[in-house]
């Protein structure tokens, strides 16, 4: 009888490890499987009910200036308005974005398996905009905004020596008049005859640089916009020579790069009013990268052969990236940009654009320069101008007589924007993600692929740069009047 027992505990016990090892097994079978259907979930795999299949799609975030707007993704309309995100089956799409009052966003996208589009930079103008007058004169030559949106700097009677300053955030702009003093500038012949122009601004928001015409030859002032005096320094008298291209230096505002009469380029430094030895010669134009790399294209030399580059700081030469023999007349350009901490090239000569990827060695460096061809651009008649876009330089942009390609370095997207014929304003970019033009007294804002395009004056703008300003709450834009020219402020938003 002991046995029996003893026998019937001891079965007792192998039926519950067996039982508990079980249950074991199933908790952890739920578990893996769980985190499994979750992990797919998040990689945005998702059951396809009408073919029986598991898909991979990707996923989709959506924002708009301003929020709020409401999303349809082909013809489901989603809950949220922006900003929101869902999860969209792999392939062609179209997204609708709306909001009482606002024009209508609407783009085709595809989305791809496992991959997250990003549509965050929709902006919705006011169907009725309204605008205020800031400003008011007979006629308006010059404007620049600061790099910061917060300050447009304008030159309204072109002979005049005054320059007036607006601040662009303000509810209640108060502009400011500065008088450039008699002794900060030559004396022309015939001051009727003379052009104040403004060139640009320094990085600092606060400096400018204002070209000076008079008596069939040039000099630039340098001018501190934020002194009560309206401080100015004649930056060619400074420096003791000619200039036909002036900038201001990265980051110093006390230095600038300029090209002179006989086609050099030099440093000048304007506190110590010193000028650096040629750092290049033959230099046909020149831009900057960043605070320590110039770019470049040259005119022919005797040989007839014209070269592209860029120079380094404290190099002790250039590095010539492309040359070509030719007569000097086919378009010749040469850009740099930076995204995502890629450094990218756009190389046009003649009839096509070259856009590449690689690094970036000192220009004086014996290391190979290892690029790579992204892809090639057909550009018929030739580029006129080349770069990136602004802030994080995501598009690269040709830009022709008639049209402008750009290209998408984050999708690997072209898109050609036409409708560009006489043009008065040059397409500038106006943010990271939008174009704005003025063409036959139209001005029109448009994405960077030429969709979405608004027009937000219909027939008396005029071609200079239209501002958002830094706050987002306006936009600004130069109009003629039946007095004359005004600079009319567009409130983006409605209360």
């Amino acid at each position: 009888m002991y046995n029996i027992k003893r026998m019937h505990r001891k079965t007792s016990k192998r039926r519950q490890r067996a039982q508990l090892t079980f249950v074991y097994m199933v908790m952890t079978f739920a578990v893996v499987a769980s985190v499994a259907t979750l992990m797919m979930i998040v990689l945005g795999y998702r059951f396809n009910r009408y073919d029986g299949k598991v898909e991979q799609g990707g996923l989709v975030q959506f924002d708009s200036r301003p929020s709020g707007a409401e999303v349809t993704l082909d013809t489901v309309h989603l809950a949220n308005k922006t900003a929101s995100k869902i999860t969209a089956t792999a392939g062609a799409h179209t997204v609708t974005m709306t909001k009482p009052g606002y024009t209508t966003w609407r783009k085709d996208v595809t989305v791809k398996p496992g991959s997250v589009l990003w549509l965050n930079y929709a902006r919705l103008l006011p169907t009725n905009l309204q605008p205020s007058t800031v400003l008011s004169g007979a006629t308006v030559s010059s404007s620049v905004p600061s790099p910061d949106n917060k300050w447009l700097l304008v030159s309204f009677v072109a002979h005049e020596p005054v320059l007036t300053l607006v601040g662009l955030d303000n509810d209640t702009p108060s502009p400011v008049k500065i008088t450039l003093s008699a002794t900060s500038y030559t004396q022309a012949t015939d001051p009727t005859t003379q052009r104040f122009d403004v060139l640009s601004w320094d990085q600092d928001n606060r400096y400018a640089l204002v070209k000076h015409s008079y008596d069939s030859t040039v000099e630039y002032l340098w001018i501190d916009t934020h002194a009560e005096d309206g401080a100015v320094r004649n930056v060619t008298n400074l420096l003791g020579v000619a200039i036909q291209q002036v900038a201001f230096v990265l980051g110093d505002s006390q230095s600038v790069y300029i090209v002179t009469d006989t086609h050099e380029l030099r440093r000048g430094d304007l506190n110590a009013r010193t000028l650096s030895g040629p750092l290049m010669t033959n230099v046909a134009n020149f831009d900057q990268f960043d605070r320590s790399t110039v770019t470049f294209v040259t005119l022919p030399d005797a040989t007839q052969v014209r070269s592209a580059g860029y120079l380094t700081e404290d190099a002790k030469s250039p590095r010539i990236v492309s040359s070509k023999t030719d007569d000097g007349t086919a378009p010749y350009a040469f850009m740099l940009g930076r995204y995502y901490n890629n450094n990218y090239a756009v190389l046009s000569y003649g009839a096509q654009a070259e856009i590449l990827k690689g690094d970036l060695p000192a220009s004086d460096s014996t290391a190979k320069l290892d690029w790579k061809r992204i892809t090639t651009l057909d550009v018929p008649g030739g580029a006129q101008r080349v770069g990136f876009s602004v802030g994080e330089n995501r598009f690269v942009f040709v830009q022709t007589s008639t049209a402008m390609k750009t290209y998408d370095l984050e999708l690997h997207g072209t898109a050609t924007i036409t409708g560009m014929t006489s043009t008065e304003l040059e397409p500038i970019w106006i943010d990271g993600y939008h174009l704005a033009t003025v063409a036959g007294g139209v001005a029109t804002i448009t994405d960077f692929d030429g969709t979405n395009r608004q027009i937000y004056v219909a027939k008396n703008a005029i071609g200079l740069r239209p501002v958002f300003s830094n706050n987002g709450k306006y936009l600004y834009q130069f109009v003629r009047t039946a007095d004359g020219v005004a600079l009319h402020r567009f409130k983006l938003s409605i209360d």
